[in-house]
Formats: structure tokens, C-alpha cells, sequence
């Protein structure tokens, strides 16, 4: 398949004004609002399927994988009891991690309804990266209690599952940056609000030598499974910038996305 052109929301380096900001409003961080200086940007965006057999996290910083599911993922009991430990062992399987934690997760949805009844949340349309060097070692600490501070020692990453629910995405996909195109002075460090806590994400500002992917038809039985950070500086990817775009499948009469994103720690 040709690659597709394609309008992202970007961030702009605006070095006079304050950083930029996402402040999580309404039940269950359902809405965002978000500050600083944004642009759209048309860039070609390329099928990752001909290359799948070739991604790796630690080269591209994702990979497309076959991930079977068995249960309703809007259970919470189901999801917690069966696919939880799937995705422990699929990210173990992809990384060679000694340990995988499951810390968090977000339940995406374009029905209105179902966005009121689940507290699930809308794709995010802003080229960004969930985690910073500082956000990263904050959660270890949170997550991990009196072992954080030994685990911290170590190296460590925090790699994310993306998955459809129930059904093919054609509406808002997603799009992936290769990480070897990603540079340093991309990265613009973002506060991130929360009712109970402040994090700390990346947003992304436009360079001309990104190189962009999807997955046209991403199926219920597929993962994209992708990292946000790593600890190690030695010259694997790092950061994987991601959003959600109107693609060439996208039609009001198609099925609106619903997704299922899992972050998890990886400790090696």
C-alpha cells in the first residue's frame, strides 16, 4: 500500500511562554484540556504490515503482534483475571524482561454512551510520549514500594499494549513514529494533571525526518505493542512518539474505535 497523507497535531517550541500542560477534567479523566502552542502538520504515513517481521522495540521502538483475545475487555473481572497476564507474557516474550508489572490502563472509546457508562476515554489527536525520564522513575517509586529504589539500580522500560476491542479499528488509528527518526529536540516535557497527582509527558513538535506508520485494518486478534521509555541510553529506541489520526478508512457509516491501551513496567 502507498503511504497516506496525513494531517498531526503537533506541539510548538515556544521557549517565551509557559510549558505546556494536559489537565485531566471530568469523571474518570474522561476530558482533557490542553495549553501551549499547537500546529498541523501533513506527513506521509506508511503500512507497517509488509515490515511486521521486522519491527523490533528496541530498533523501532514497536512491533505488530498476533494477540488472541478470549474475553469481553469491557469486564473488569475478565480483563484482570485473563488478559492481564497475557499481556504480562506477551511483553516478557518481546523484551526479555525478568519481571513485567501492569500499572495502568485506559479504555478508549468514540460512543458517547459508552465513554458515560465506562469512564472511557477519547484517542488523543496531539503527536506526544506518555513518559519522561523523571515521569518513568516517579512511577516505579509508586508502583513498586520499598523494592523501587532497588529496582531503579537496574535497567528498566515502560512498554504499552494497544488493542482493539471486539472489533477492526477503521475510525482514529494510530500512528507510530519510527524512534530512530524521533530526535531529542523533538521532545517538549509537558505537565500532566491529574485530580490526585502530577505527572510529566512529552509532547512532540514537527521535524522533517520523522518517519511515520499504521496498521491499515488493525484487528480485534492484533497488537501494537510499543515503549515509551527506556533507561537505557545506549543507543536503542527510547521513546516512541504516537497519535490518533483520521486515516482513509475512516467513514461515518464504519464502526467508531474502541481500544484498550496497558502500560506496564518492564525490569530486566
Amino acid at each position: 500500500m502507498e503511504p497516506v497523507q496525513a494531517e498531526l497535531v503537533y506541539a510548538v517550541h515556544d521557549p517565551d511562554g509557559p510549558p505546556p500542560s494536559t489537565i485531566t477534567v471530568g469523571p474518570g479523566g474522561q476530558g482533557r484540556q490542553r495549553t501551549g502552542k499547537e500546529e498541523r502538520r501533513t506527513v506521509r504515513v506508511h503500512d507497517a504490515r509488509p515490515l511486521a517481521g521486522e519491527l523490533s522495540l528496541d530498533t523501532h521502538g514497536f512491533q505488530l503482534v498476533e494477540h488472541p483475545v478470549q474475553v469481553d475487555l469491557w469486564d473488569d473481572a475478565a480483563r484482570e483475571g485473563t488478559y492481564h497476564p497475557s499481556v504480562q507474557a506477551l511483553v516478557q516474550r518481546l523484551t526479555g524482561a525478568n519481571r513485567v508489572v501492569i500499572f495502568d490502563e485506559t479504555l478508549r472509546s468514540e460512543v458517547p454512551g459508552r465513554q458515560q457508562e465506562r469512564h472511557a476515554r477519547g484517542p488523543v489527536s496531539l503527536v506526544h510520549n506518555d513518559y519522561t525520564p523523571w515521569s518513568a522513575e516517579q512511577r516505579v517509586l509508586a508502583v513498586c514500594g520499598d523494592e523501587a529504589e532497588t529496582l531503579l539500580r537496574r535497567r528498566y522500560a515502560v512498554v504499552q499494549v494497544w488493542q482493539p476491542i471486539g472489533q477492526t479499528i477503521g475510525r482514529s488509528p494510530l500512528a507510530i513514529c519510527d524512534a530512530r527518526t524521533l530526535s531529542a529536540d523533538s521532545l517538549i516535557a509537558a505537565r500532566r494533571v491529574h485530580p490526585t497527582r502530577i505527572g510529566e509527558t512529552y509532547h512532540v513538535a514537527y521535524h522533517e525526518g520523522q518517519r511515520w506508520f499504521w496498521v491499515p485494518s488493525l484487528r480485534a486478534d492484533e497488537a501494537l505493542v510499543f515503549k515509551t521509555f527506556d533507561s537505557a541510553e545506549d543507543g536503542r529506541a527510547r521513546f516512541t512518539a504516537h497519535t490518533s489520526f483520521t486515516g482513509p478508512e475512516d467513514t461515518e457509516a464504519g464502526p467508531p474505535r474502541e481500544s484498550l491501551e496497558i502500560r506496564t513496567l518492564a525490569f530486566f
